[in-house]
């Protein structure tokens, strides 16, 4: 029986043009002493990874201090017109990335010739990328089935895999930097998230102060095969009935200055919007963010994702355990407004979490995930017996459909 082997050959790229540049502008979290977000281009992956091999001169390692994106190369390492470039993927392939060979899953299925001054460590090659995932008829709450990462960037214990929640979205200050929630993407322009998150802001007549992240995991370093994507803000509706004192109303729907492009980004989908008698009670469900590990002062914010299964349950038994606490006996949970999930010992969202969704995966559909609720408020932060309070999104989805029904035919 005969093997053919592929062999994607590739050229090196100047090792002055291998370092990653590091912009001085950073995002950062309210608490000074916290971890910082990468400032990230506005750019798709497609787009990024294009730049980055296209940038082999000394000035182009220069980045933007206001954008952080490489500078616009002098000449292509290939003629746009010589078709070999296309197909080896040096000057405009769509293919692959030209990341640093050790990051690259392939290492050792392709020919490599890199330059005499360049060390294996430094040099930057042209790897693959994921393939897509299928596009099947069902167009939210799906996960990526094909996106990996090497074996020695697998997630630690309680962060979240790489692709597993392409909806969570971080919201950012646009002026300061500073982390403010999270969020969840409805569809390639709208994100829902609790409005006490950026009422605080006093930003509803002032949305350009808030910018969107798409696609994030590592808010840290360039691990991930697909960079995430940041949009600027045009508009902000919060709901008529929100209270900022009882939290009556938490909702907010922000809209993205420009449409996310979710074909050609896999490591970013949408999450789908329950019907208005949708009851998740009894199911276990899943919340993600970058919400800190314990409560305050001791919590830190995450620098990956994590994630958590939490139980849904039942609304009157989240009252009677609530009454328990500093809440007293008289405490009444506004059952349209809220939903409870958790009480498990290590096993709740926290501080930082506000606005991020808890999904549920649909008891008819086999891998798609609803998005249940939106961290609200609790009691501490994973004190056993103790359930997390959640917006019940179901309780609000006629509206956020009313709101962004003028963008469901929308190309995904």
């Amino acid at each position: 029986m005969r093997f053919l082997l592929a062999l994607v050959i590739v050229f090196a790229c100047n090792c002055a043009a291998l370092e990653d540049a590091k912009s001085n502008q950073q995002i950062v979290f309210q608490n000074k002493d916290e971890h910082i977000f990468e400032v990230r281009s506005t750019t798709s992956a497609t787009t990024q990874a294009s730049s980055d091999v296209s940038s082999t001169s000394s000035q182009s390692q220069q980045e933007s201090t206001t954008t952080g994106r490489p500078s616009t190369p002098q000449q292509p390492l290939l003629d746009r017109k010589n078709q070999t470039a296309d197909r080896l993927g040096n000057e405009g392939n769509k293919n692959c990335n030209c990341i640093r060979i050790d990051q690259c899953p392939l290492v050792g299925t392709r020919i490599v010739t890199p330059e005499s001054n360049c060390t294996e460590k430094n040099f930057v090659l042209c790897c693959s990328k994921p393939k897509p995932p299928k596009h099947s008829a069902v167009t939210c709450g799906i996960r990526p089935d094909s996106i990996t990462l090497p074996a020695d960037e697998a997630p630690q214990p309680g962060q979240a895999p790489y692709g597993y929640y392409p909806w969570v979205v971080a919201l950012l200050d646009a002026e300061t930097n500073v982390y403010l929630g999270g969020g969840v993407l409805l569809n390639n322009v709208h994100v829902l998230t609790a409005a006490h998150k950026i009422y605080t802001v006093d930003n509803s007549s002032n949305p350009e102060r808030i910018k969107v992240r798409l696609g994030e995991w590592d808010a840290r370093n360039h691990r991930e095969p697909y960079r995430p994507i940041d949009r600027n803000v045009t508009e902000i509706i919060v709901h008529p009935e929100f209270n900022a004192k009882n939290l009556k109303g938490d909702v907010a729907i922000l809209t993205m200055e420009e449409v996310v492009p979710l074909r050609q980004n896999p490591h970013i989908g949408s999450a789908c919007l329950p019907a208005a008698t949708s009851n998740f009670v009894g199911q276990r469900c899943w919340v993600s963010g970058w919400g800190k590990d314990a409560f305050e002062p001791m919590g830190k914010l995450q620098e990956v994702m994590k994630h958590v299964d939490v139980p849904v349950i039942d609304p009157d038994e989240c009252e009677t355990r609530l009454r328990d606490t500093k809440l007293s006996q008289h405490f009444q949970l506004d059952k349209q407004s809220f939903l409870c999930a958790g009480g498990e010992p290590q096993k709740d969202a926290c501080t930082g979490d506000g606005g991020s969704p808890l999904v549920c995966e649909s008891t008819t559909t086999q891998g798609q995930f609803y998005v249940a609720g939106l961290v609200a408020w609790g009691i501490g932060c994973a004190t056993p017996g103790l359930p997390g309070v959640y917006v019940n999104v179901a309780g609000y989805s006629d509206w956020i459909r009313e709101v962004t029904a003028n963008f469901r035919n929308l190309e995904y």
